[in-house]
Formats: C-alpha cells, sequence, structure tokens
C-alpha cells in the first residue's frame, strides 16, 4: 500500500532551486527589459510544480525506490515555512530505509529536530524509539524525517546541492 510522504526539500524562496529554474526559464543574454517582460510571461507556479516533480524523480533515484509526485504545497507567507513536496512511496520501501538508515543519525536526528523549545512546540515525540514502537503508520512529516537522515548518510549534508537539480532545469 502506498502512503503520502513529505520529500526533503529546501523550497523555493530565495533557494538555488528558484536561482536554478530562472536560469533556466530567463536567457542571460537578454536585455534586463526583455528579461523582466518574459519573467511577468512565465506560469510560475506551473514551472515549480514540474521542477517538483523532476525533483521528486532524483529523488527516487538516489534512494532506489518507486515515488509518485502528488503536490507542491507552497505557505501564503514565507516568514514560518517554505514549499513542500508530497509524493507516494510504497510502505515496503519505508520499512526497507528504516532497515538501512543509521539507527544513531536517526536517533540524532528526530531529538534535533522534534524536541520542544522556546517558540517551537513539537507534537511529535522526540525519541525515534517511540517512533519505531508506535502502532500507527509513520505520518509524512516522519517519512519526511527518515528520507532525509538516508539522503545525508549516503550522499552527506549536501546532498540537494550535489544531486537534485533537474537536469532539464
Amino acid at each position: 500500500m502506498k502512503v503520502e510522504a513529505g520529500i526533503p526539500f529546501s523550497g523555493f524562496y530565495e533557494s538555488f532551486h528558484d536561482d536554478q529554474l530562472e536560469r533556466s526559464l530567463i536567457d542571460e543574454e537578454l536585455s534586463d527589459e526583455e528579461a523582466e517582460k518574459l519573467r511577468d510571461e512565465i506560469d510560475w507556479g506551473a514551472e515549480r510544480i514540474n521542477y517538483s516533480e523532476e525533483y521528486t524523480d532524483l529523488i527516487a533515484k538516489l534512494l532506489k525506490i518507486d515515488l509518485e509526485f502528488v503536490a507542491l504545497k507552497s505557505p501564503r507567507e514565507y516568514n514560518f515555512g517554505t514549499d513542500r513536496i508530497f509524493a507516494l512511496i510504497d510502505e515496503d520501501d519505508i520499512e526497507l530505509l528504516k532497515g538501512k538508515v543509521d539507527t544513531d543519525l536517526m536517533y540524532n536526528a528526530v531529538k534535533e529536530q522534534y524536541t520542544s523549545r522556546d517558540g517551537f512546540s513539537s507534537f511529535y515525540s522526540n525519541s525515534y524509539q517511540e517512533w519505531l514502537d508506535q502502532e500507527e503508520p509513520w505520518d509524512h512529516n516522519q517519512i519526511a524525517t527518515l528520507i532525509e537522515v538516508y539522503l545525508i548518510q549516503e550522499w552527506g549534508k549536501d546532498w540537494e546541492i550535489e544531486y537534485c537539480i533537474p537536469e532539464s532545469f
């Protein structure tokens, strides 16, 4: 059975992804005026969705599993969050990743990302062991953490910059 997963993604707002997308769509040799006119004509929402679909495919190749792009969700305001990509993942692949991920890295990541502190109240346990022991299936945020830790484990902290810029952009 497939479930929805968050895909680790740094977002578009003032990021290298947004820069990569713009460079792919706006010819550097255009005058400032021509480039600005072209920027106004581009359907940026559609282009970001296309980019997100290809990004999801790249993550699937790195993980050596199937992922099916579902949606790109952008916040109304970027001061509290960033763009998020969601995809379908098979439950067997989640179990496969759980078996491959370094347990210590997962313990540390869960503790760091899900411990409540000033300005942040976590709705998740900050214990990876409690995640493993829970009876209900993991949700999209837990799966996103698993995927991100596995990607860091296999390709380093700069995995996103190194491996996840769609070639067609």
